[in-house]
């Protein structure tokens, strides 16, 4: 069984195959991991490119295959919406200074 503790480990995990990896086992156990690690590098260029890719082009991958692609493009579509929330309910320009690009805007 999950726990909280394994979440938190996992959200502070810098390793994005290692995170892919156990989402992928999840979703399919008999998934070939080293397969999906070598097309996550060479045909995505990281988990940006797994993201921003195509459905057809992730349908296509036999290291990914529809049902995940299906996944990947719903997750694509989650984060996107989110970071566009975040960004509409914030200012991005609090002080005229960072305007003119006297210092950067507060993270």
């Amino acid at each position: 069984m999950l726990t909280d503790a394994f979440f938190d480990q996992l959200s502070v995990c810098d390793n994005d195959h290692e995170i892919l990896v156990k989402f992928i086992k999840l979703i399919d156990p008999s998934a070939d991991e080293g397969a999906f690690t070598h097309a996550l590098e060479s045909q995505f260029g990281g988990i940006m490119g797994l993201f921003a890719a195509s459905y057809s082009k992730l349908a296509r991958n036999n290291a990914v295959g529809e049902n995940l692609a299906i996944l990947i493009k719903y997750m694509q579509i989650i984060l996107l919406r989110t970071m566009k929330t975040k960004i509409r309910n914030r200012d991005l320009i609090s002080n005229i200074s960072h305007l003119k690009g006297n210092c950067s805007p507060p993270i």
